[in-house]
């Protein structure tokens, strides 16, 4: 796989990747807050979708 010259691009998208996880992270463990599950679940999908698109920067196998 070769990612076409995107490294930058990648390298962006893995920081907000870890950003988003790390958020997700701190609001599965607010019990405190009623919506936290549902916001935790909003940026994991969020990255997931980052994952998607780093996918897609590369050529096909």
């Amino acid at each position: 796989m070769k990612a076409r010259g995107n490294t930058k691009i990648i390298l962006e998208k893995i920081g907000r990747i870890q950003n988003l996880v790390g958020e997700a992270k701190g609001l599965h463990d607010n019990d405190r807050d009623p919506f936290s599950h549902e916001l935790a679940q909003k940026k994991l999908e969020e990255a997931f979708m980052l994952c998607v698109e780093i996918r897609n920067l590369y050529d096909p196998l």
